[in-house]
C-alpha cells in the first residue's frame, strides 16, 4: 500500500492487580485517535511497551500506579530504582530531589536537543 501511512499496534492483556492491558506500540502517532487512547491508557495507570534502537522498552506515566504496574510487570525488587526519560528537563525536575545546581547546569547544557 504505497503512499498510505498504516498504524500496527496490539493491545495485549495481562491479568495483574494493578492493570489490565499494555498497549505494544509499533505505530506512526500521526493517529490522532489512536494517541488519545494511548493517553487514556497511561493517564489510568497503564503500561506501554515500544521498540528502541536495541531492545522493547517499557514505559508508564511517573505515577505511583505506573511505577507500580512497573514494578511488578517487571518482577523488580522495591530497592531497584527506576528511571525517568523526557526530551525536556522541565518534565521530570517535579521528580528530582536533592541535586545539585551544578547538575542542572549540566543537565541544560547537553540535554539532547537543546
Amino acid at each position: 500500500m504505497q503512499g498510505k501511512k498504516r498504524n500496527f499496534y496490539k493491545t495485549f492483556t495481562f491479568t495483574t492487580r494493578f492493570l489490565g492491558s499494555i498497549f505494544v506500540c509499533m505505530t506512526n502517532l500521526h493517529d490522532a485517535a489512536f494517541v488519545a487512547e494511548l493517553n487514556n491508557h497511561l493517564k489510568s495507570g497503564g503500561v506501554i511497551a515500544f521498540p528502541t534502537d536495541t531492545v522493547w522498552g517499557l514505559g508508564a506515566l511517573p505515577t505511583r500506579a505506573g511505577a507500580d504496574a512497573l514494578f511488578e510487570i517487571k518482577r523488580r525488587p522495591a530497592n531497584k530504582h527506576l528511571i525517568i526519560m523526557s526530551d525536556n528537563l522541565a518534565h521530570i525536575r517535579p521528580y528530582m530531589e536533592n541535586y545539585p545546581a551544578r547538575a542542572f547546569d549540566l543537565a541544560n547544557k547537553y540535554w539532547p536537543g537543546h
